[in-house]
């Protein structure tokens, strides 16, 4: 009798990391889809206001400028390739390196904060996103990107993923579903 009620437990118990897992895995997935978003709009921003002031001077500007925006890409693979990930241009397979280098770190950092805020409340998980970014920027800059890269300015990139990361898995555990559509999130 204890194994058969050993086994009708374990479902149940288990119901909580199953949906801490698969809300974690898709925050880590849009979170850091969010974060190269963010990365190739800052550079756009920072090329944009560069051409606006030293633009009519050099006729190739548009050019590189552009090729210096696949570096957002394929930064992930730093560690796998070193320099190479640096180089202007589009470079196929480092830009698919980095997209599956960061796939998968994407992944483990989701599920991690999805088994960690796993039932806490609305602000909670919001700090916790907050402080999953500030350590991811942390790892990132000391273990994924070059050190020349190493900035307190690279960490406003990583607010957005935190924001992200947090209402992502806040929508996946039904907290935030608005309330026209909490009786189809009910189902």
């Amino acid at each position: 009798m204890g194994r058969a009620a050993a086994k009708a437990r374990s479902p149940v118990e288990h119901s909580w990391v199953r949906t801490a897992v698969l809300g974690g895995i898709l925050a880590g997935i849009v979170s850091n889809v969010v974060l190269t978003l963010s990365r190739l709009v800052i550079g756009l921003v920072w090329s944009l206001m560069v051409w606006l002031i030293f633009g009519p001077w050099r006729p190739d500007f548009e050019r590189t400028t552009l090729e210096e925006l696949w570096v957002a890409v394929k930064i992930s693979a730093f560690p796998f390739v070193g320099e190479r990930s640096l180089d202007a241009g589009l470079d196929t397979p480092i830009v698919l390196l980095g997209l599956g280098s960061r796939l998968v770190l994407s992944i483990c950092s989701g599920v991690l904060f999805g088994l960690i805020a796993h039932g806490r409340s609305r602000a909670t998980t919001v700090v916790l996103g907050m402080l999953f970014a500030i350590s991811y920027w942390a790892l990132s800059a000391h273990f994924i990107t070059p050190p020349i890269s190493d900035s307190l300015g690279r960490l406003i990139e990583f607010v957005p993923y935190g924001l992200a990361l947090a209402y992502t898995f806040l929508w996946c555990q039904g907290r935030c579903v608005p309330r026209r559509f909490q009786r189809w999130w009910d189902r």
